[in-house]
């Protein structure tokens, strides 16, 4: 799962990192919502968009509500998750697991298929 995490402390950013890649997810750390929304702004397909953004405590207020609602509409599927300093990294862990899970369902119940065969009953029978 690629994660962009936004926090200011450089500790609490290297070690949320740490225990992340640790569990194979690929992260992007940035220590603002500017840096963060200059980053992004290079995305321009939902298949480059990260599945989750996380976003540290002392950053969350007005201008977060801001940040998090143009994500919304930009990448619906985006999942934003403020991180608290004295959360359980492992909680977390188990978090975007399961928003992992969901989005991997989400993404087969919106298949679009074109099916061709010239044939009536094999087109029902499929």
């Amino acid at each position: 799962m690629d994660i962009l995490l936004i926090e200011r402390d450089p500790s609490q950013r290297v070690s949320i990192a740490e225990h992340m890649c640790r569990f194979g997810h690929r992260v992007t750390l940035t220590s603002s919502m500017t840096e963060a929304q200059e980053l992004l702004s290079f995305v321009r397909t939902k298949a480059e968009c990260p599945s989750a953004v996380l976003i540290g405590e002392d950053l969350l207020g007005r201008r977060s509500a801001d940040f998090r609602s143009e994500l919304a509409v930009r990448f619906p599927d985006l999942g934003c998750v403020p991180v608290r300093h004295d959360i359980d990294l492992d909680w977390l862990r188990c978090w975007l697991e399961q928003m992992e899970v969901r989005q991997t369902h989400s993404a087969r119940c919106y298949l679009n298929i074109l099916f061709v065969e010239p044939d009536t009953q094999v087109r029902r029978e499929v």
